[in-house]
């Protein structure tokens, strides 16, 4: 437990101890995730964090996936825990949720197939990644929910030329969870830096899963490393990961190639959101691709305090690539609660994608 903590907070004394900024990045969080910040913090410094809480905690995990008796086979460190969740699909309570559950995969696989992106799928099954709890095997397919949005985003990437495989690049994500699209998309621009801009937490969550899938790439955490990494003509493509107050630092750097966000601006205060949208970074950006809700809290059910909208998102100067139906989860149906009553329900608000350049 120990050894938890003190790599836990040499991770932080990089990360925080660099910073020019001494604002907390908890300052300016929503509720919920100074929820998950606070609890996260918990877990990690009285040391009961594994490697399996990686992705999959008490607070965030990969969305969730029916439990297969094929999944049992296998006598992971998530064996026990899987189980009980077997155990307790059947029980009636749960029948309509695991009935939504397949049916929300199922149609998130059809649409990757039908988008020409099953091969990205094919080439990368999430077996082959790390710290995996959430597995549903379909036909010849291994993935789960949150897997396949990150499978979906990279052939976008891929198809849009967001990004070029044998380049020098960078790509900036804010809110980027444990890291998964970035260890994805790699395998198809090793030539790529990614920066990671998040909170502490998922940042070591985000370290730790790339230090297991890419060992040799050279990694950067915090504001000061990366300035020696600005600062190194030979610089190799690698990984970064920075702190939202320090996320102007990026700016030192020639140019920004792509700079995405998915799900978590929509969660912001205004004050917040505008901080990025006006700030020296995006504008050395050339290209931007944002998954987020129309309308962030709707009047009928305000799932997030926040008043951002789309308009909101579109940049001045800028011209517009692609703006529809972001269509990974949007058939997904869940239990939650509305005007007092619970009930099986969609999204209180739709998601769009939006590339512009």
């Amino acid at each position: 437990m120990q050894a938890i903590q003190d790599k836990y907070k040499l991770f932080q004394d990089r990360l925080i101890g660099s910073t020019d900024n001494g604002q907390s990045s908890e300052s300016s969080l929503s509720p919920k995730y100074k929820e998950i910040s606070r609890a996260a913090d918990v877990e990690l410094n009285k040391g009961t964090f594994k490697n399996k809480h990686i992705r999959s905690w008490a607070r965030q995990d990969d969305m969730g996936v029916p439990v297969q008796l094929r999944r049992l086979g296998n006598l992971d460190s998530f064996f026990l825990q899987n189980s009980l969740r077997f155990i307790r699909q059947f029980l009636p309570t749960h029948w309509l949720k695991i009935y939504f559950q397949k049916s929300a995969l199922v149609d998130d696989l059809r649409i990757i197939i039908d988008q020409g992106f099953d091969e990205i799928l094919k080439q990368n099954p999430v077996t082959n990644t790390p710290y995996v709890r959430d597995i549903y095997s379909y036909k010849d397919f291994k993935f789960n929910s949150r897997y396949l949005r990150y499978v979906y985003i990279t052939g976008q990437i891929m198809k849009y030329g967001l990004l070029e495989k044998d380049q020098k690049q960078v790509h900036v994500d804010i809110g980027n969870f444990y890291g998964g699209l970035q260890a994805l998309l790699k395998k198809y621009f090793p030539e790529t830096t990614f920066i990671s801009v998040e909170l502490p937490h998922q940042l070591y969550r985000s370290y730790l899963f790339h230090e297991e899938l890419y060992p040799s790439v050279e990694k950067f955490v915090g504001l000061k490393e990366f300035n020696k990494y600005v600062n190194d003509p030979g610089r190799k493509p690698s990984f970064v990961y920075l702190l939202p107050q320090d996320f102007d630092g990026i700016s030192e750097l020639e140019k920004i190639d792509l700079l995405s966000n998915f799900l978590s601006f929509g969660e912001m205060s205004d004050e917040n959101f505008q901080s990025y949208f006006k700030s020296i970074t995006f504008k050395k950006t050339k290209k931007f691709y944002f998954v987020n809700r129309f309308i962030s809290s709707p009047t009928i059910d305000p799932t997030f305090d926040s008043k951002i909208n789309l308009p909101d998102y579109f940049l001045k100067d800028r011209k517009v690539w692609l703006l529809d139906v972001f269509p990974i989860h949007h058939y997904m149906i869940t239990r939650r609660r509305l005007l007092g009553k619970n009930g099986f329900r969609n999204m209180s608000s739709p998601q769009f994608e939006l590339i512009q350049h």
